[in-house]
C-alpha cells in the first residue's frame, strides 16, 4: 500500500493482508453472486403445474443454492482457516435457533415431518438450515471486520421473505 503523503510504500500488518485477500477473492464473489441470487429470485418463483405453486418450487431453488452456499463457506474455511468469520450476538442467536429445531427434530414424534415441513408450508429442519446458510453467507461474504455483523442485521430482513413464508 503507498500513502497519500510521501508516497513511500507502507507494510500491510497479517490481518490487514487477509482481509485484503478475502475481499479479492472468487469464492467471496460467489458468495455475494448466490446470496444476491437468492433474495431476488426465491420471492419471484412459481409454477402453475404444481399441486402447491408457490411452495415446493421456491424450496427446491432455496435449498439447491443453500447447498451450493455450504460449498462455498466449506470452501473459505479452508481457504483462509476460519479468518473470515466472526462471532457476535446475532451469529449465537442463529446458531441457537438452528440448534433448538435440531434437539426438537431428534425428539419429535413424527421425524420426516420434523426434518421436512408440512407439504403445503415446508418449514422443518431443512429449511432452516437453509435460512441459517443464507444469512452466514451473507454475513462471512460481504464486508471485513465490524461491518459485517451490520451486514447480517440488515441482512435479516431479505433472508426472512425466503424462509419458507408464501
Amino acid at each position: 500500500m503507498v500513502t497519500r503523503r510521501t508516497g513511500r510504500r507502507v507494510r500491510e500488518t497479517p490481518a490487514q493482508t487477509a482481509t485484503s485477500a478475502l475481499m479479492r477473492s472468487k469464492l467471496r464473489l460467489v458468495g455475494v453472486a448466490l446470496v444476491c441470487a437468492k433474495v431476488a429470485l426465491v420471492p419471484l418463483l412459481f409454477d402453475t403445474a404444481a399441486d402447491f405453486p408457490f411452495v415446493v418450487v421456491k424450496a427446491l431453488f432455496s435449498h439447491a443454492l443453500a447447498y451450493v452456499t455450504a460449498g462455498i463457506l466449506i470452501a473459505m474455511a479452508i481457504r483462509f482457516r476460519g479468518s473470515f468469520l466472526t462471532r457476535s450476538p446475532l451469529h449465537l442467536v442463529v446458531l441457537a435457533f438452528l440448534g433448538v429445531n435440531a434437539v426438537a427434530t431428534i425428539f419429535a414424534v413424527d421425524p420426516l415431518l420434523a426434518l421436512f415441513g408440512t407439504h403445503g408450508r415446508m418449514l422443518g429442519l431443512g429449511t432452516i438450515a437453509d435460512g441459517v446458510f443464507s444469512t452466514s453467507a451473507s454475513s462471512c461474504s460481504s464486508a471485513p471486520g465490524a461491518k459485517r455483523s451490520r451486514s447480517l442485521r440488515l441482512s435479516l430482513p431479505a433472508h426472512s421473505s425466503c424462509w419458507g413464508t408464501s
